[in-house]
């Protein structure tokens, strides 16, 4: 009986790891950029900015980093995140990038594929990152 107990045991440990495991495996953008304004969005679309980042970034919403930067930084970026552009466009005087990124799980299907990671550079040297896209202004 001692034995049985003690599978059980090693059992539930060994599942309570996984799931840790898994849940520090996507740190969403946080794991790649602490610098800059950190914002998240619930699925109401309720924004909340944090002044020190939390431990872990939210399931199931949006997130949001604006930072000062230039086209550099974002290129460091989705190198970091392994992440590949999907699609490129202008509006006015700011330049977006859509892209795609292994790294992060949650992600948005649009009619250009899938994306979860969007740069937003502005000419006046600041960059806006979201993930899976930018909710608000830019």
């Amino acid at each position: 009986m001692p034995q049985v107990v003690g599978k059980r045991f090693l059992l539930f440990v060994a599942v309570i790891l996984l799931l840790v495991g898994y849940r520090l495996s996507d740190n969403g953008l946080l794991a790649y950029c602490g610098d800059g304004v950190y914002a998240t969005f619930d699925r109401r679309d309720n924004m909340t900015v944090h002044r020190t980042p939390p431990l872990f970034c939210p399931r199931g919403g949006y997130e949001r980093i604006d930072m000062p930067g230039e086209r550099e930084d974002a290129a460091a970026l989705l190198a970091a995140m392994k992440a590949a552009v999907v699609a490129r466009e202008t509006v006015g005087d700011i330049e977006i990038l859509y892209a795609y990124t292994p790294r992060i799980h949650k992600s948005e299907s649009l009619s250009i594929g899938r994306v979860n990671v969007m740069i937003a550079l502005s000419n006046g040297g600041r960059v806006i990152i979201g993930s899976p896209l930018i909710k608000g202004s830019f």
